[in-house]
């Protein structure tokens, strides 16, 4: 079979391997689609993970086989992964190949929805963690910057938690064209004067702020925009050794909160249900399709000057 190898920061290669043997308690995925994410940029550079590895921790297939302790699940069942707890595409192999192992009990069923949608499950999981652990408070005016795949999500699920409002920035147009697309109620071009053209609008700055970007400045520029007593949640993945700027006086005098989290907690069965129930849309994020063969070509586009929002892969050419 085919797979995805990451040997060393900044050697991708796309060569084979065997198909894996499921334990006991295992099942072997036949993957359909697997999400690119910005998390295996970071593996790429050796800044997160372990390498060598075969990434890839956004995904969703039909099982192949179950082990032989294995109730829950049978050869057919379409399903979703949670890396939680396992590290699929982190520290041991990941979707980004023909054929992958994964425990039992880490495997969903995604009913109707379709194999791509499966596949943002995890994110959308992520996302749902991160709104948790900030608190949306019903009637919140909340900015979001980066309007990415992430910003796209937390943009839903803002609304989805009561949010009086939702404003998007972003440098690119095209992106809050989809924004708006989605439902935000303001979109903003960011740039030098983001912060001028905001609070002309917003003078009391946004109970709740979020960066979707993982870029420092737009990091350490959150504060500016965020009100008295409001919240700063820290959504992307800056790069380790990065630093922000702040002002003790300033968070202690206005009553901040600033949050960050990491990874999905235990929310991936919500994340799960919220989709399938229709109150998240996931298929309108998704850009780009490539089957694995081309994974090479997919992390051009995503790091090029091409716009992309979610870029699938397909190891087996489908979509």
């Amino acid at each position: 079979m085919q797979a995805v190898y990451i040997d060393a920061i900044e050697k991708i290669r796309v060569g084979t391997a065997e198909v894996p043997v499921p334990g006991d308690d295992e099942a072997l995925i036949r993957v359909r689609s697997a999400g690119l994410c910005g998390s295996d940029l970071h593996i790429l550079k050796g800044e997160f993970g372990r390498l060598p590895i075969i990434p890839g921790h956004e995904f969703s297939g039909d099982v192949v086989e179950a082990g032989k302790s294995v109730t829950t699940l049978s050869p057919g069942d379409r399903v979703t992964v949670s890396p939680a707890g396992a590290g699929y595409g982190v520290n041991v192999p990941g979707g980004f190949e023909d054929y992958v192992k994964v425990r039992a009990q880490n495997a969903y069923p995604i009913d109707h929805l379709t194999y791509d949608e499966g596949a943002l499950i995890e994110p959308f999981a992520c996302v749902v963690h991160a709104l948790d652990s900030v608190g949306v408070t019903l009637g919140d005016k909340v900015l979001v910057v980066g309007a990415g795949p992430i910003g796209l999500l937390l943009l839903q699920g803002a609304k989805l938690c009561g949010a009086q409002s939702v404003t998007v920035a972003d440098v690119v147009e095209e992106k809050l064209a989809k924004a708006e697309a989605l439902g935000a109620d303001e979109t903003f071009v960011a740039g030098d004067d983001l912060k001028e053209k905001l609070l002309a609008v917003h003078p009391n700055g946004f109970d709740l702020t979020i960066d979707a970007t993982g870029n420092p400045v737009a990091q350490e520029q959150l504060l500016g925009f965020t009100a008295t007593r409001g919240r700063v949640l820290l959504f992307g993945f800056a790069s380790p050794g990065a630093t922000m700027r702040i002002e003790p006086y300033d968070i202690f005098r206005r009553e901040l909160k600033i949050v960050g989290t990491f990874g999905q907690g235990d929310k991936f069965g919500r994340a799960l249900a919220l989709a399938k129930a229709g109150h998240v849309n996931l298929a309108d994020i998704i850009s780009h399709h490539f089957p694995l063969g081309a994974f090479p070509t997919a992390i051009e586009t995503t790091r090029g000057p091409e716009i992309s929002l979610k870029i699938l892969i397909h190891p087996e050419g489908d979509s």
